[in-house]
Order: structure tokens, then sequence, then C-alpha cells
């Protein structure tokens, strides 16, 4: 994952999307890593799970800092959390732009 923002006028997000063998042990380490994620630059605005998958698992956080997250993202630590919340294979991942939209009123 490769963040492209500059000049962008509009904050950056990040969206990781991941399976988990068990989501009780993922999210105890998730929570662990929190103050190293928030060091990171990032900010945590949702984690979801799919209805059809309880297991597969999207993190959905605000970019504070790029370059601090673009180096949290790529840090070992990641992976080592990741191994130890139970994450299967590699997880996916889009930096994001928010971009104006209304479905009117």
């Amino acid at each position: 994952m490769s963040p492209e923002f500059e000049g962008s006028e509009s904050m950056p997000y990040l969206l990781v999307k991941h399976k988990v063998e068990d989501f009780a042990q993922w999210k105890r380490v998730f929570e662990e890593n929190g103050p190293a994620a928030r060091a990171g630059g990032l900010e945590l605005l949702r984690v979801l799970r799919d209805t059809a998958d309880p297991n597969m698992v999207f993190v959905f956080c605000r970019v504070n800092d790029i370059n601090k997250a673009q180096a949290f993202t790529q840090a070992g630590q990641v992976s080592d959390s990741a191994k130890r919340g139970t994450v299967i294979g590699t997880p996916e991942g889009w930096w994001l732009s928010e971009e104006p939209a209304s479905w009117g009123k």
C-alpha cells in the first residue's frame, strides 16, 4: 500500500480487510495495538464484520499523519500483531480520499 495524497485537500482514510481465525483473539490483540496505531498517525473510526462471515473483518481509520501511517503499516509490529491476532493470509488495504457527495434532501 502506498498513499498518494500530495496536494489533496481531503483527509485520507485507510480501509483494511482481513480474515481471522478467532475474532475474540484478534480483537484482544487489535486493542492492545491501539496506542501504537494512534502514535502511527491513525484514528480508529470503525471495526466492521461481514454479516455472512463474521471472521471477515474491516478496519476503517482516519489518517491524521500520512507519513507516520505509512511507516506504521510497513512496520514489523503490524505483521507480528496480525500473526498473534490469528489473521489468515495477507490483509488487503486501501488508502482512500473523501469526495463530496449527496443523495439530496
